[in-house]
């Protein structure tokens, strides 16, 4: 019953009963309105998607210097920090900031590090239970080490990241269900990918690989990534005897990868795809850099992101080089990756035409 027209009906009537002394109301009768707007769907690119990120989680624990330490050399600092890092929490964050609903698996430890990450998510939208407590584990840890230019080193404690096993993954499966998107690192066990990998691969998810202290990767993983995205340093790292980075990107491609995405720091990012079949070098932004630390994973969500809201690959990896521009202006991943209203308020003023999609 549409109250507010029945009762506007029946104070009318009254009011014309009154004015003419006497007389008849004529008899209500209720328009169909659509009251449920629940079956109506917004266009399917622009609602959130889901993205499964596989990887490791870990507290960043952050020390400033003028100068980065080296051999033989102690330096002095008064300056500390510590956040919730790891490149799978980073890229589950950067997701969801971005719009869509991640769903983090990864291990951590049954210890106070852990309390806070669980706490630090609480806001964010994400499916929270493939993140494992494992006991008799410690949290894992990143010691970063920047410098005042923003460049860092990185070292890091795998504590309770080497316990996500294949086995987890295996009983985790169904959080793959309608999943658009698989993001992986190889901070976790090459096993445990493999097992992602075949998973997506049966569920027709898109893979794409951020590889992280690495050495040469099996060929069977490999074949089973659609898009992998490495700096210069772990290119080099993956095809070690490579004379070039053009030798390296096309033998990463003859393996199987539909798409490199080689990321060059100040020099922006270099894009070789044979399944879009596009090849450029795109320029990073100039920007002041606090800390660099996370511009990959600011990168990897924000190109993932937009390529699901229907932008082509390279349109997205230049929305992607602007999130990673916004993120080293601060220190701290989580806490500096932006989310999609700074991100598209800032490209409005750089390069507003990067948001104009093609109509299809």
């Amino acid at each position: 019953m549409p109250h507010t027209e029945c009762g506007r009906h029946a104070l009318t009537s009254l009011v014309k009963i009154i004015e003419a002394k006497g007389g008849k109301s004529e008899p209500f009768t209720a328009l169909p309105v659509l009251t449920d707007l629940s079956s109506v769907g917004a266009p399917y690119l622009s609602v959130s998607q889901k993205v499964i990120v596989v990887g490791s989680t870990n507290m960043d624990r952050y020390l400033n210097f003028d100068q980065l330490p080296h051999t033989g050399k102690a330096v002095r600092t008064a300056s500390s920090a510590t956040y919730p890092g790891g490149k799978c929490l980073n890229q589950s964050v950067g997701l969801s900031r971005l719009g869509h609903f991640a769903v983090p698996i990864s291990c951590m430890g049954d210890d106070v590090d852990a309390d806070t990450i669980f706490d630090y998510l609480h806001g964010y939208t994400m499916d929270k239970t493939g993140l494992k407590r494992c006991r008799n584990e410690q949290t894992g840890q990143a010691y970063i080490f920047v410098q005042q230019d923003g460049n860092s080193m990185i070292s890091i404690m795998s504590g309770a990241n080497n316990a996500l096993t294949p086995q987890i993954i295996a009983l985790n499966e169904e959080l793959f269900a309608n999943a658009r998107c698989c993001l992986m690192q190889t901070e976790v066990p090459t096993e445990t990918l493999l097992t992602a990998c075949e998973i997506c691969k049966d569920k027709h998810i898109r893979t794409v690989l951020k590889p992280s202290a690495c050495s040469v990767l099996p060929d069977k993983l490999l074949s089973m990534i659609d898009m992998i995205i490495p700096n210069h340093s772990e290119l080099f790292e993956i095809v070690p005897d490579a004379a070039d980075i053009n030798e390296a990107v096309d033998r990463l491609l003859d393996s199987g990868i539909g798409t490199v995405i080689v990321t060059l720091g100040a020099d922006g990012s270099y894009i070789k795809s044979r399944e879009f079949g596009c090849e450029c070098r795109i320029p990073a932004r100039d920007i002041i850099s606090i800390d660099s630390s996370g511009a990959c994973d600011a990168f990897i969500s924000a190109l993932v992101s937009y390529m699901m809201y229907g932008y082509d690959l390279v349109t997205s990896a230049k929305i992607a080089t602007c999130s990673a521009a916004l993120e080293v202006t601060r220190q701290g991943t989580t806490s500096s990756l932006p989310d999609r209203h700074t991100l598209e308020a800032y490209i409005h003023q750089v390069e507003p035409e990067l948001l104009n999609k093609p109509i299809s």
